[in-house]
């Protein structure tokens, strides 16, 4: 290379830096509130994205347009700025708001070896986005309507495009008693219900398929034209869309819209029979792809059933299965699944009807029918031929028997027959070698294997598999695994303490065991016995001052041994010079939670060194912050790599980083209510209850009428073992605010828990009546 050729490359990468550095600086410039300290880079909000949401009439659902939305920044609503916006004819804003972090990094080898071209297209840098944000507060406004101020929370956070979108807000009328809220899980937009015309065909006939949706927002359901489409004279793409796919093709086509009248949609299709089908039973499923406002909750899907049959074929098994899938459609679980009893009784009963009596058992928690469904269903599969239909799926013989089997077994462990999932799963297993097991064997079948040799007591057997469960596909990411593990972590803490009755080790593994799946009350025990074994361990004093700052009722008398748990943890996370720092969120978590509770005493006792302890709580924060982001979403762009990071692997990291965005805000802006109301619900969230009671009192100084501190109410009271104040609480709130979503939930399961079923029932149907499920 030339020496001016040289010199021109340095000068591009210098220039290429130089704007590295400046242009998250120039962002950071302009959004709203004030750049955080330096060392709280690795956490801080300094780059803008956009905020994206709608707004909805509380009574009519219909999208309200000209509502001013104003995202608080630095605890500040501004009143100009980017952080404004209007909604639209549909309801929709967009604001800019600080959101995580962006940057780009720029690899000079790279360059060099890409060359000039290389290195303009952007070929030698990686752009990191990372969004922090779970929630933002906003305050909306519109002519006519009660004020909306408050927590909402992101109903999606997108790294990639670096926005998030909000839950819908529901305004009230000036007129109306109710309040104004936000309303998570809610939707202007169901689907109703979805008919096929006729149920029963011959091959090759056709059906009509209709599609009844609710939506207010009807009007704004129309064509949405480019400029170029309009000029060419091209149909626009249509904002609500709805597509239909059978359990035989996974083909999606669109239905049409047939008729728009008040607030129901119509959308029409044609199914056509095929010529010939593996199964009678077709399931046709009806989505809304894409739709211009929020659906409800679990209401964008249904599913008909369809039944394909030769000329000349018994029609009462037929019959049958649509009577069933009509009443699970309408949730008759109990009721339907007497019909497909009354239909596997049949000589014409299928595979599919066996899984079908199965799945309806496990939603009524019936296990032994399950269990005996699955049983025939692996009976029925045949031993001769090359393919059969699972549940809509055509699959090779050998795929289906391990497919069933691992249902089978998962049915017969919950049903208590481990010793049947052993004598029968195992031998199979068995014949295949060891080193194509995770191969050929579903990782379902393992870990129901494993958890029946862990029930039957077989702890050796369940540890020996345990180890080669991370061989298996979805040996160690499925729900049924994680159940597992956390059953055998118990299994292997208890028996430990069996064997060892005075290891002081043993007990305290046993206390951390409790304390990593949430059972507070039982660590507290454990980790008690194991200091009165070995009273100078200041591992276990930690460890049992974190437990007990998580109980109910306050732990005053032990508050004395916190400067010896705050010496443990500061040892544990190694900030000591010369230390290995640790790489553990719960560690740094714990010592952060530890200092903040010394804070609140100190604070409660006048104590000037108060301040100074929560700031080295802050930076504890921080550093578990740090600790607790999730994993990183990688993707090789045309020319740059994206590194993607949405949120955070643990919630107590969330909650961590609300309380470090709400300290920054009060040291500016003390009297900021909301700041207050967030850390009091994340502690809430963190079993805090003490602490979490001292910044609820401080939000309701400020805002005394705040209608959320009724809710945050109701869950501290319920933390206290107060449950008459909760439920108090709770009715006043549901007075002010009866589309609160999670209120109605809330009370429903209280009620339940005292057997007070009716009411429980009538807090459910009011919270369905708006939000369509329970979430």
């Amino acid at each position: 290379m030339s020496r001016v050729l040289r010199c021109f490359v340095v000068g591009v990468v210098l220039v290429g830096l130089w704007g590295a550095t400046c242009l998250p600086l120039a962002a950071a410039a302009g959004k709203p509130q004030a750049a955080k300290p330096q060392e709280d880079i690795a956490v801080a909000t300094t780059s803008p994205g956009s905020v994206i949401g709608r707004v909805y009439d509380a009574a009519t659902g219909i999208p309200l347009e000209g509502a001013q939305v104003v995202v608080a920044q630095g605890g500040v609503f501004a009143r100009e700025g980017k952080s404004l916006g209007k909604t639209d004819e549909q309801g929709r804003y967009e604001c800019i708001a600080a959101l995580g972090r962006g940057s780009t990094s720029y690899d000079v080898g790279k360059l060099l070896l890409s060359g000039l071209i290389g290195g303009m297209a952007g070929a030698w840098s990686t752009k990191t986005q990372r969004v922090d944000v779970t929630q933002l507060n906003l305050r909306v406004t519109r002519p006519g309507y009660h004020q909306f101020e408050g927590v909402v929370k992101c109903r999606k956070t997108d790294a990639e495009r670096f926005n998030v979108v909000m839950e819908p807000i529901l305004l009230t009328a000036d007129s109306s008693p109710e309040a104004s809220t936000a309303a998570d899980g809610w939707g202007a937009l169901r689907m109703l219900e979805v008919t096929v015309t006729p149920s029963v065909l011959h091959p090759r006939e056709k059906a009509k398929v209709v599609a009844r949706l609710q939506a207010p927002a009807a009007a704004a359901i129309k064509q949405k034209q480019s400029f170029l489409d309009s000029l060419f004279g091209k149909k626009g793409k249509e904002q609500l869309r709805v597509v239909m796919f059978s359990s035989l093709s996974s083909r999606r086509r669109a239905l049409q819209v047939a008729t728009k009248e008040g607030g129901l949609v119509e959308f029409t299709g044609e199914f056509e029979a095929p010529r010939s089908t593996p199964t009678p039973s077709v399931w046709l499923t009806v989505l809304v792809e894409e739709s211009p406002v929020e659906i409800v909750a679990g209401a964008d899907v249904k599913r008909a059933l369809v039944q394909i049959l030769p000329a000349g074929a018994d029609q009462k098994a037929a019959r049958l299965r649509l009577e069933a899938a009509g009443l699970a459609e309408a949730n008759e679980t109990a009721q339907a699944q007497a019909k497909v009893q009354e239909l596997c009784s049949l000589p014409g009963a299928t595979l599919d009807d066996y899984l079908y009596l199965a799945s309806l058992s496990e939603k009524l928690h019936d296990r032994a029918t399950r269990a005996s469904a699955m049983q025939q269903a692996l009976k029925m599969i045949p031993t001769t031929g090359k393919t059969v239909v699972v549940s809509g799926e055509e699959l090779k013989l050998e795929a289906a028997r391990w497919k069933v089997l691992g249902d089978y077994a998962a049915a017969l462990t919950e049903n208590g027959q481990s010793s049947d999932v052993i004598a029968e799963v195992a031998p199979t297993v068995e014949k295949v070698k060891e080193k194509d097991r995770p191969r050929k064997i579903p990782g379902q079948v393992a870990v129901a294997l494993a958890a029946a040799y862990l029930e039957s007591g077989k702890l050796a057997e369940a540890e020996a598999l345990n180890d080669k469960l991370g061989g298996w596909p979805g040996g160690s990411s499925s729900a049924q695994a994680q159940e597992f593990r956390r059953k055998l972590r118990l299994a292997q803490v208890e028996k430990a303490t069996r064997q060892s009755p005075d290891s002081a080790q043993a007990w305290a593994d046993y206390g951390r065991a409790l304390i990593d799946q949430g059972q507070w009350e039982d660590a507290v025990a454990k980790l008690r016995i194991a200091l009165e074994k070995a009273p100078d361990s200041p591992a276990v004093r930690r460890d049992l001052m974190y437990a007990l700052t998580h109980l109910q009722q306050p732990q005053a008398a032990v508050d004395a041994d916190l400067d010896a748990a705050l010496v443990a943890a500061e040892k544990q996370v190694g900030t000591a010079k010369g230390a290995t720092p640790s790489k553990n969120f719960y560690d740094w978590h714990t010592y952060a939670m530890l200092l903040y509770r010394k804070a609140y005493l100190q604070r409660q006792a006048g104590d000037p060194a108060a301040a100074a302890t929560l700031k080295h709580s802050r930076e504890m924060m921080v550093e578990a912050t740090k600790c607790g982001r999730a994993g990183a979403d990688v993707q090789e762009q045309q020319s740059t790599k994206l590194i993607a990071i949405s949120g955070f692997a643990y919630p107590e990291a969330a909650n961590d980083f609300l309380i470090l965005d709400c300290l920054d805000i009060l040291a500016d802006q003390p009297e900021d209510y909301l700041s207050w109301y967030t850390i009091a619900t994340a502690l809430l969230d963190m079993n805090q209850t003490e602490v979490a009671e001292a910044a609820l009192q401080e939000c309701l100084k400020l805002q005394p009428a705040l209608l959320e501190g009724k809710y945050a109410g109701a869950r501290l009271a319920l933390q206290q073992g107060d449950r008459e104040k909760s439920k108090t609480l709770l009715r006043e709130l549901l007075q002010q605010n009866p589309k609160h979503p999670q209120a109605n939930p809330l009370l429903a399961q209280l009620y339940a828990e005292e057997g007070d079923i009716v009411s429980s029932a009538a807090c459910l149907a009011a919270h369905a009546q708006c939000y369509g499920s329970v979430q």
